[in-house]
């Protein structure tokens, strides 16, 4: 199993799960609801004016998986990934697609703790990353997944659910760079759909990440870096005119550097054949190491949603 774990602000997600796009239909005979009230969902995070508002997860498997073991995959998913928290205290959406090659689940938790009223803060790369490669592991073999053999039809979708955003928020029509706030509105657009893809794992290269910016209807005529300013860009043209877009992930450095950060981190995501296949002794140690992640996931959210959790509980007892 893959699971990809990223930020989002894009308030598309009920509609593009469950129908898809307007240019790609979904078939929905191949898509199931398996937990939680989308439409809710959507409130929720209409409650937050995060920059980033909703956690977007996606559990990869290979092949066809049976209901059964996808519904407890995902619930077990939730057990652990939600450890410390009450269950009133968050909204959970699951939408399981077999509609690719391989099934996978879509998950949504928007950013909002529904019992404190504060920021619902579930994962930061470096310090959780650990973590849940130990879900993953436990699950992958208690109940024998793999993981896809690749991951480009999820890929593919996950680009027309970005690419379908941008072409709601321009009305469909090429971008314009008439006048400034025509070009800072675009450079937003494109800088933050590059860095969603990118943390998830979706754009691998330099060269991929250019092709997926030309994909937009702009041709990239010139690649550089502004020495007195220090900052690496692309500069971008249609007919209405160019623009610099300007940022790290401009520069192709940062793309190799990554690469083989996200080559390591995909080797770890397959399954480690030498701890035993079904052997449960490799699934008992697999389950304490989950266990003592469990416990200190625990330990932190209590101490730090303790003052805002009092807080909560006094507002209801008035």
């Amino acid at each position: 199993m893959i699971i990809q774990i990223k930020g989002s602000s894009n308030r598309g997600w009920r509609k593009y799960v469950t129908y898809g796009t307007d240019r790609k239909p979904r078939n929905t005979s191949k898509v199931k609801i398996l937990k939680g009230d989308l439409l809710q969902g959507d409130r929720v995070m209409n409650l937050t004016d995060y920059k980033e508002n909703a956690y977007l997860i996606v559990l990869s498997f290979k092949g066809r998986v049976d209901e059964k073991t996808v519904r407890t995959v995902t619930d077990e998913f939730e057990q652990h990934f939600m450890m410390g928290f009450a269950r009133d205290e968050y909204h959970f959406d699951a939408v399981w697609h077999q509609d690719t090659d391989d099934d996978h689940v879509h998950i949504r938790i928007p950013k909002m703790n529904l019992l404190t009223h504060t920021q619902l803060q579930l994962y930061f790369d470096k310090k959780d990353r650990n973590r849940v490669n130990a879900i993953r592991d436990y699950l992958d073999m208690k109940y024998e997944l793999e993981s896809p053999l690749d991951n480009k039809s999820l890929i593919k979708e996950d680009r027309d659910f970005y690419i379908d955003g941008w072409r709601k928020e321009f009305g469909d029509v090429t971008f314009t760079f008439a006048d400034k706030k025509s070009r800072v509105k675009v450079e937003q657009f494109i800088t933050q759909s590059v860095i969603e893809l990118h943390q998830s794992g979706l754009l691998d290269s330099f060269d991929e990440m250019k092709s997926f910016i030309e994909e937009q209807g702009v041709k990239i005529t010139k690649e550089g870096y502004d020495k007195p300013k220090d900052f690496h860009y692309l500069t971008i043209e249609n007919k209405s005119g160019k623009i610099r877009i300007k940022g790290e992930i401009y520069n192709e450095k940062f793309w190799s550097d990554n690469r083989k950060n996200r080559e390591e981190q995909i080797s770890n995501n397959r399954r480690n054949r030498s701890m035993g296949g079904g052997d449960k002794g490799g699934l008992g140690e697999l389950k304490k190491k989950l266990d003592n992640y469990d416990q200190k996931r625990k330990r932190e959210v209590d101490a730090k949603y303790k003052p805002a959790r009092q807080r909560a509980q006094k507002r209801i007892e008035k």
